[in-house]
């Protein structure tokens, strides 16, 4: 992130590269990036995080989005799925591409950015999924944003059920319509 983080609501794009090299089928445009979102304290950080565009034009004017939220990976910086795409695509975002819908991960608070990743705080990990979606949308090619459905294994399936209990509150011009939460590591009443 810049060495002075200027404050912009959750899911404002900071910045975002092209990423070359990596040939996918549907075809596509990858994109690494960092953008604004809140953490378990409601404070403004810089969040990483990659997206995939299909390069076919938005189905019926509006692009559906497929948000993952991975499991563990590690705590370094290096371990960040952004920093190697190819090993961190999700499983089902191809069929999600092919089907003209926008695949965007993030790397979650600390992970890839400074300050110690937060794992467990759901509620940080939950907006940073919600703001990762609110960044693509700046992304050229995307256009306005359509159904959402999230995704997310072990930490990131509990990521993901919070990030499911948040959008009318946090999030409310999302339009969520699905979350798989696979094997989240969470106690349910």
């Amino acid at each position: 992130p810049p060495e002075t983080l200027e404050a912009a609501s959750p899911g404002t794009l900071i910045w975002a590269a092209q990423v070359d090299g990596i040939e996918l089928n549907p075809p596509a445009t990858i994109w690494r990036m960092l953008y604004h979102s809140r953490n378990g304290q409601n404070q403004d950080i810089a969040v990483s995080g990659f997206a995939v565009v299909p390069t076919s034009a938005s189905p019926e004017g509006e692009r559906p989005v497929y948000a993952w939220a991975h499991g563990t990976v590690g705590l370094g910086d290096q371990c960040a799925p952004s920093h190697e795409i190819r090993d961190n695509l999700p499983p089902f975002g191809g069929m999600q591409v092919e089907r003209g819908a926008v695949l965007v991960a993030t790397d979650y608070e600390g992970l890839g950015t400074p300050g110690l990743p937060t794992n467990g705080d759901g509620d940080g990990e939950g907006r940073a999924v919600l703001d990762s979606i609110r960044a693509v949308s700046s992304l050229p090619e995307v256009g306005a944003i359509g159904d959402l459905a999230l995704a997310g294994h072990s930490p990131g399936g509990a990521a993901t059920m919070w990030a499911s209990e948040i959008p009318a509150s946090y999030a409310p011009e999302l339009d969520l319509v699905g979350s798989v939460a696979l094997a989240p590591g969470v106690e349910l009443p």
